[in-house]
């Protein structure tokens, strides 16, 4: 069962400008679980990125691409495993490209 599935801290994509420049930060999620095996987490679709334990915070990856003023969105899908079920959550994030 998952408890909680949230988004702790929220990324930025970088900038630059003539007077300073900025890096983009990663996303940082958080969740707990309970009478689960194996946590996973995918990105932006199948394929696992990598395994977590059943309660935990993570940065992950987000990349930026696209026009200034548009938005970037990236979806983290969460399985957690155990007792013979999966159950997942999904968190769709966005950051604004500078």
């Amino acid at each position: 069962m998952i408890n909680t599935f949230i988004i702790k801290t929220r990324p930025s994509c970088p900038s630059s400008g003539p007077n300073a420049s900025t890096p983009g930060s990663p996303v940082v999620l958080e969740w707990q679980t309970v009478d689960t095996d194996k946590v996973t987490i995918s990105i932006d679709g199948p394929g696992v990125y990598e395994s977590y334990p059943s309660t935990h915070s993570a940065e992950l990856p987000f990349g930026c691409a696209g026009t200034p003023g548009s938005s970037q969105v990236h979806r983290y899908l969460l399985t957690a495993t155990g007792g013979g079920q999966s159950i997942q959550r999904t968190l769709t994030v966005q950051a604004r490209i500078n």
